[in-house]
């Protein structure tokens, strides 16, 4: 799910550049629009460096959760333990210290909901 958001953004920037040119206001305001949820959003922040650290170093999602409530359903949850991140050897230059503190707060992230809103970031 992380590289289709990444996908996302490069196609649709892409798109916008071949229509109609990268010097383009079109191609400004989709780049600005990306740009702006970087700066701003820590969870889009993160997703982007969480999937070049998926997609190079290792997987993120260290803990698998299965509760059964009742006999028809199974619900699962999927964390990422961010000690296991920071002690990793990926690089994650100025993210390093916001989960850093991130990480005195709680020490892992429910996936799921990360996900749920990285996207809800792109759109």
């Amino acid at each position: 799910l992380l590289s289709s958001g990444k996908l996302f953004v490069d196609f649709n920037e892409n798109q916008i550049k071949q229509k109609y040119s990268k010097d383009s206001e079109e191609f400004d305001c989709i780049h600005g629009f990306a740009s702006y949820q970087y700066d701003i959003n820590f969870t889009y922040r993160f997703c982007h460096s969480l999937r070049n650290y998926s997609q190079h170093t290792d997987l993120p999602i260290n803990e698998v959760k299965a509760v059964s409530p009742d006999d028809e359903t199974v619900i699962i949850d999927f964390y990422i333990d961010l000690d296991y991140l920071l002690n990793s050897n990926f690089k994650w230059k100025k993210l390093k210290g916001e989960l850093i503190k991130l990480n005195q707060e709680t020490s892992k992230i429910d996936a799921i909901a990360l996900v749920k809103e990285y996207f809800n970031a792109l759109t």
